[in-house]
């Protein structure tokens, strides 16, 4: 059985005002003690935060995983996306 994660974000909040905005995030897992059958188990997590392509920042637990598994510092536009 995988985990779950939860994010919790307030779609009205007003971006455009130089406010923080906080972004929560839970990561849930089963109960149970035991490995799961494809051997995964739980390594930590990654977070980036993008702004118009950019990144802004990035946090880890644990901090490794940021050079384990890096990120590029700006993204590609989503063709879906209109400007």
């Amino acid at each position: 059985m995988r985990g779950q994660v939860i994010v919790g974000l307030t779609l009205h909040e007003d971006w455009t005002d130089a406010t923080p905005k906080f972004l929560a995030a839970t990561y849930v897992r089963p109960k149970t003690k035991s490995p799961s059958a494809d051997g995964r188990e739980y390594g930590g997590f990654i977070v980036r935060v993008y702004f118009d392509g950019q990144l802004q920042d990035a946090r880890a637990t644990p901090p490794e995983l940021l050079t384990l598994f890096p990120a590029p510092d700006q993204l590609a536009p989503s063709p879906s996306v209109a400007r």
